[in-house]
């Protein structure tokens, strides 16, 4: 299988995840990677940037 973009990846379910180490310390691996792509409810959804 050829992948030719990131996009196609992404649809797949694969993606790159960058080191940082200037991360929530306080939070666990899992948590970091997921950081900021929380589902929220629908009528929180407007709120979001």
């Amino acid at each position: 299988m050829k992948i030719n973009s990131p996009m196609e990846a992404l649809k797949l379910g694969i993606e790159t995840i960058y080191q940082d180490l200037a991360l929530a310390e306080n939070l666990n691996v899992y948590a970091n990677i997921f950081l900021g792509r929380e589902k929220l409810r629908k009528a929180l959804a407007s709120f979001r940037s």
